[in-house]
């Protein structure tokens, strides 16, 4: 090889790692870390505590469920003070993004939601029990492979006498343009599931319909799935307003047009400690008649 080409392909080859180097430095996190998050979203890297049996009504046990905004997709990463953690297959990790348990290599709203209910004294330990999916629909959670997935969950729990102090539910984008009975029909089977496994914690169910990749609707909101949504917390007991982020659509809410960015991620953790406020309403709550029926 002649020493020109030599020279070419060593410069050729320094600008490639200077050209590389630069776009790993300015990436978000999210995607800078992807591979190293999506092994330590399956605790890889962090040793786990041995959980032990609650003997405590201190704590709160809180399981999250539905797709992508329930889990880790955000652009923007947290981590939660002492007394936060996730519950993986039999142990607690810190509450630090991407949380153990659900999938995804980028931010949640749970480490922020864990600090705050501990700050405003309402429990001394938060523990979230994260199963949300990506790009789930709701026929994935009523019968499909979530439904194993939340039912083998469930199934632990009871076997560590785990009794569930908040379920919170965030759905929907996956289903913009399904008809209102569907999916409500599909809602009340996982309702009834996880009911049947002995939990009677409060359900939160959220108002999510947004998709900007919607072939209906303009707006990218769906009111059929948002009525279908509002119908079921009216309705059944036990079951409680979750957040509407169908609020949250705005270009700097979605840094991908669908996943909360830093601003979206805020207002969507206020937006839960807000509900979260009106746990007490769930004591008082003996039927659906007993509510107040909810509009859009």
């Amino acid at each position: 090889m002649k020493l020109k080409h030599i020279l070419i392909l060593s410069t050729s080859l320094i600008l490639n790692v200077i050209l590389i180097r630069e776009i790993i430095t300015y990436q978000p996190d999210i995607y800078k870390y992807r591979h190293y998050h999506k092994y330590k979203m399956m605790g890889w890297f962090d040793k786990g505590l041995a959980f032990n049996e609650p003997k405590s009504d201190s704590i709160a046990y809180i399981l999250t469920i539905g797709q992508a905004n329930a889990g880790n997709t955000s652009n923007w990463l947290d981590t939660a003070g002492a007394g936060v953690f996730s519950y993986y297959k039999g142990e607690l990790y810190p509450a630090v993004d991407p949380m153990v348990g659900s999938n995804g290599y980028g931010g949640s709203v749970w480490p922020a939601v864990g600090d705050s209910l501990i700050k405003e004294k309402r429990f001394k330990k938060v523990i979230f029990i994260p199963i949300a999916v990506g790009s789930t629909n709701i026929q994935d959670w009523a019968t499909g492979p979530c439904n194993a997935l939340l039912k083998n969950t469930l199934e632990e729990l009871k076997s560590k006498n785990v009794k569930l102090t908040h379920i919170l539910w965030h759905q929907g984008e996956s289903n913009n343009g399904t008809p209102k009975d569907e999916y409500k029909k599909n809602l009340e089977k996982i309702l009834t599931d996880i009911r049947e496994n002995g939990q009677s914690a409060p359900f939160y169910c959220s108002i999510a319909s947004f998709s900007p990749l919607s072939k209906k609707f303009a707006s990218g909101i769906d009111p059929s799935v948002q009525q279908a949504q509002i119908e079921f917390v009216n309705e059944h007991a036990g079951v409680l307003l979750g957040p509407n982020t169908d609020l949250l659509n705005m270009a700097m809410d979605r840094y991908d047009a669908i996943h909360f960015s830093r601003s979206g991620k805020l207002k969507y953790i206020n937006q839960w400690l807000e509900c979260l406020k009106n746990e007490a309403e769930f004591s008082n709550q003996e039927s659906p008649s007993s509510k107040q029926s909810l509009v859009l």
